[in-house]
């Protein structure tokens, strides 16, 4: 009998590439370090490329994780290094922006803004002061270009159109300590309040203001809700910061079904997703005392699915 050794050989080498191939594409990646001390972040956000943007609270610098890339490095350096602080940082991509939540916090008073910066060069392009100010804490932007701004000690979300002034969209005692907010069903809204650990729904009216507030029913107790950004299939990904937790949140109605990813993370403070990977950021806040203990600074991925 004639054995075809070339075929054979060639069979074990396409079954070596596609086992290869399979393990390459369940591989974890890495945790991506901070190339720099002292940061203790507060907020990041993914572009469709999976390029990563973090905010440091401590320093006010804005880093960037090019796809791939095991260090974010500076992108963006406020004028005076600890004067301000970075909270929300969200990429726009349609009109090439990135929206920053800055406090600067120069005695005797602290003023919040929100600012936009070119999302490629980092070059800075626009400010908007907090009309009877506050604490910009997080944003999202709609397919018009329209910015939704929380305001945490205010309870209320502010809005911004391309053409126009920054306003309160909508406010309500309720929403003391609103930190988090992601686009849920139908065009509503859906937001967390960090202090006092629940999750509510902001309906849409047809003439764009906010609607009615409803809370929602969780399927177990949050402890410290904090970043709030889309997962996949239409789940929200939110972090606990006081318990070390991802959690991933399913709505149904005015139910939500809460199931944690993944614990014993240090102070995560926010999330974002880049395509089947959540990456949360670790702010180490208990640190800050003792920032030399707190180095190096990491975000963590998360698979998800």
């Amino acid at each position: 009998m004639q054995r075809d050794f070339g075929s054979t050989a060639l069979r074990v080498l396409v079954a070596l590439i596609a086992a290869t191939g399979i393990r390459a594409a369940n591989a974890q990646p890495a945790p991506i370090a901070i190339d720099d001390t002292n940061v203790f972040p507060e907020s990041l956000d993914a572009a469709a490329d999976g390029t990563l943007y973090v905010g440091s609270l401590e320093k006010g610098i804005i880093y960037r994780a090019a796809p791939g890339a095991a260090k974010a490095e500076i992108f963006i350096r406020p004028d005076t290094p600890y004067r301000v602080m970075v909270t929300g940082v969200v990429v726009d991509e349609p009109r090439n922006l990135l929206w920053v939540c800055v406090t600067d916090r120069l005695p005797p008073a602290s003023t919040t803004m929100l600012r936009s910066f070119d999302l490629k060069s980092g070059a800075a392009k626009a400010t908007y002061p907090f009309p009877g100010n506050g604490l910009c804490n997080d944003a999202i932007v709609d397919r018009n270009g329209v910015v939704y701004v929380t305001d945490t000690p205010g309870a209320r979300i502010l809005r911004l159109k391309p053409d126009g002034d920054m306003v309160t969209w909508a406010q309500d005692v309720r929403l003391v300590g609103i930190d988090g907010i992601a686009w849920g069903p139908g065009g509503s809204m859906i937001v967390n309040t960090v202090t006092t650990n629940k999750l509510f729904r902001i309906d849409m009216r047809p003439d764009g203001w906010a609607g009615a507030v409803t809370e929602l029913q969780l399927s177990q107790p949050l402890n410290g809700p904090d970043g709030l950004r889309p997962g996949l299939n239409g789940k929200l990904l939110t972090t606990e910061n006081r318990v070390g937790k991802l959690t991933e949140i399913v709505l149904d109605g005015d139910k939500a079904t809460l199931t944690v990813l993944k614990e014993g993370l240090v102070t995560p403070t926010g999330v974002a997703r880049a395509g089947n990977v959540a990456w949360v950021v670790e702010a180490k806040f208990a640190l800050r005392a003792n920032p030399a203990a707190a180095n190096p600074f990491l975000v963590q991925p998360v698979p998800i699915k």
